[in-house]
């Protein structure tokens, strides 16, 4: 596994973590200089001097873990393959699963505060939970997408986007309820979304190029 370590605008530094051939899909550090990672075969990590250095965590899943977001330094969630949700409340040291009513990858989990969760998987499904996981309510992005929702990005407790196949963006403002396609120029799959405030985002994904034609071909 390979992180990119950045002190600055203009220099990154290349971290080895965990064997070869393994792999990592999520990151996030606090502003505390705590961060953590997640990745495959329920791979966890954990770092306190802001990535230069990483400890292995147990998460006691050996699920693809595709998601990682922390509350706090201490109170976060993880999210991958067979519906597995996991969450800690000692800053990685234990964790605990939790129940949602899904069966297929949990794509994205991000804690809002101290009771709301949300999550998103495949199907284009998503989820929400008032009481820090114990229950979730399902519900979907779009009857007519059933897409991966690989990116989730909440601006606030009401306002937040999801990103996925075939270049789709749906933008929620109340808390999941209702959500509603945003126009895009690409079809491509977009596999991350970010926000630097409530009126200027970026979403980032694959490219593809389209197909010969008979024409081209001969």
């Amino acid at each position: 596994m390979t992180l990119l370590v950045v002190a600055s605008r203009a220099q990154f530094t290349q971290v080895h973590i965990g064997p070869a051939g393994s792999s990592l899909e999520a990151i996030h550090l606090l502003g505390s200089g705590t961060g953590y990672a997640a990745g495959k075969d329920g791979a966890l990590l954990k770092s306190i001097d802001g990535g230069l250095s990483w400890n292995t965590l147990s998460s006691g899943s050996g699920a693809y873990l595709f998601g990682v977001s922390f509350l706090d330094p201490v109170t976060g969630y993880t999210s991958g393959g067979g519906a597995t949700l996991l969450k800690t409340a000692d800053g990685g040291d234990t964790w605990s699963p939790l129940a949602l009513p899904f069966t297929e990858c949990a794509y994205q989990v991000q804690p809002m505060n101290d009771t709301l969760v949300y999550s998103g998987g495949w199907g284009g499904y998503f989820f929400r939970s008032t009481n820090s996981g114990a229950d979730w309510s399902i519900s979907s992005v779009d009857p007519d997408y059933q897409g991966w929702i690989f990116a989730m990005r909440f601006l606030n407790n009401d306002t937040g986007y999801v990103a996925g196949a075939n270049g789709r963006i749906y933008r929620t403002v109340n808390s999941g309820l209702d959500w509603s396609q945003q126009p895009t120029p690409t079809t491509n799959m977009l596999r991350a979304i970010s926000f630097d405030d409530a009126h200027h985002g970026f979403a980032a994904g694959f490219f593809v190029t389209e197909p010969a034609t008979a024409a081209e071909l001969s």
